[in-house]
């Protein structure tokens, strides 16, 4: 992906990043890297491990927060309905981030773009790489 639309994706994320191949990456499924061997690309894959997990820490920290009294089962149910693959991929929507998505052949075949499953993959691999990119 070229720098420019790089830079149109900081700019609706509201952070910059110190290195722009961590935002690359996080938009790199893995049917694409399959596809471009020659290339020396890494799917976002990692990422979107380590974004599952910044995520997780986040909510809870924000719900314990905000509901000091609760008792662990209510948070839990109440993570359980905040992060789950539809909101996460709400989410995606409204950063545009399928747009950006570098997809396979057969991925965009099929509609990738659109599908909830890797918009929510994606979402996870930008929190990651963001959260990495911070470190």
């Amino acid at each position: 992906m070229d720098e420019v639309s790089l830079q149109g994706l900081e700019f609706t994320l509201e952070y910059h990043f110190r290195d722009l191949q961590l935002l690359d990456q996080s938009l790199c499924h893995r049917s694409f890297v399959n596809e471009n061997p020659g290339m020396g690309l890494r799917d976002n894959e990692l990422l979107e491990f380590l974004g599952d997990a910044v995520l997780e820490l986040a909510i809870r920290s924000l719900l314990m927060s905000s509901f000091p009294m609760a008792k662990e089962g209510e948070l839990t149910k109440i993570k359980s309905s905040l992060v789950n693959e539809a909101s996460l991929a709400m989410l995606a929507r409204d950063l545009n981030l399928g747009k950006y998505l570098k997809l396979g052949r057969g991925e965009e075949l099929t509609h990738g773009r659109e599908k909830d499953s890797l918009l929510a993959d994606c979402f996870e691999a930008v929190s990651g790489a963001v959260y990495q990119d911070g470190r």
